[in-house]
C-alpha cells in the first residue's frame, strides 16, 4: 500500500491517480540503463580512424590523364592541333576547288565569256588552268597529302596514339619533299616548323601515348 501525498489516503500500489483527489500517486522512476548491444559495432576511440572519412584522392598532377587513365589533350597542344587540322582542311578544300575547276573549265570559261567586264577575272583563270596543266601532279598529291595529314591530325586527337602522330608526320615530309621539288621553299618551311613545333609539343609525355 501508498499514501497519496495530496490527501494522506491508503491506495494500491498498482493504482496511479487517487481515487479521492485525483492525485498522481505513482511517480515514474529513473530508466533502467540498457545495456549495449554486443553486435554494436565499436566506438571510434576503441580504434582510432575505424571511424574516420576515407582521404580523398589527390588530384593527379599533370591533366594529361583523366579519371579512367587514359590520356586527353588540353591547353596549348590541343588548341595547335585543331589549328593544324584547320589549316590543312582549309588547303585540301583549295586544292579541290582548283582541280575541280582544271576538269570542268570549259564550263566556268564560257560562263565568264558571258560577262565581258570579267575579262581580267578571264585571265587569272587561263593562268592558273595552264599552271595546273604543266604541274598537274604537283596539285593531285598536295590535296592528297594534305588529306592524310588532315587524318592523322584527327586520329591523333581522337585516339592519342603515337601512330596517328606518325601518319601526319609522314605526310607532312612528303608535302615538304614535293613544295621542294615544285619550288615552293616557303611552303616547305612551313611545313617543316608546323610538325616540329607539334613533336615539340608532345615530347613531354611522348611515352604517356598509345602505341
Amino acid at each position: 500500500m501508498q499514501k497519496c501525498y495530496n490527501c494522506g489516503k491508503e491506495v494500491d500500489d498498482n493504482v496511479l491517480i487517487c481515487p479521492d483527489c485525483g492525485a498522481l500517486v505513482k511517480r515514474y522512476g529513473k530508466p533502467v540503463p540498457v545495456e549495449p548491444d554486443s553486435c554494436q559495432p565499436p566506438q571510434p576511440d576503441a580504434y582510432p580512424g575505424a571511424y574516420e572519412a576515407p582521404a580523398q584522392l589527390r588530384p593527379r598532377e599533370r591533366v594529361w590523364l583523366d579519371t579512367a587513365g587514359k590520356p586527353h589533350f588540353k591547353g596549348a597542344l590541343c588548341f595547335w592541333l585543331i589549328v593544324c587540322a584547320v589549316f590543312a582542311g582549309y588547303l585540301l578544300f583549295g586544292f579541290g576547288c582548283m582541280l575541280l575547276i582544271y576538269h570542268a573549265q570549259d564550263f566556268f570559261l564560257d560562263a565568264l565569256a558571258a560577262f565581258p567586264e570579267f575579262s581580267d577575272l578571264t585571265d587569272v583563270l587561263n593562268l592558273m588552268l595552264e599552271s595546273i596543266g604543266t604541274y598537274y601532279a604537283f596539285y593531285v598529291a598536295v590535296p592528297v597529302l594534305f588529306a592524310v595529314k588532315l587524318s592523322g591530325i584527327v586520329w591523333l586527337l581522337v585516339s592519342k596514339r603515337r601512330l596517328a602522330f606518325y601518319v601526319a608526320l609522314g605526310a607532312g615530309v612528303l608535302l615538304t619533299v614535293t613544295s621542294l621539288l615544285f619550288g615552293g621553299s616557303v611552303q616547305a618551311l612551313l611545313y617543316t616548323l608546323d610538325m616540329l613545333l607539334t613533336f615539340l609539343l608532345l615530347r613531354k609525355d611522348w611515352r604517356r601515348l598509345r602505341p
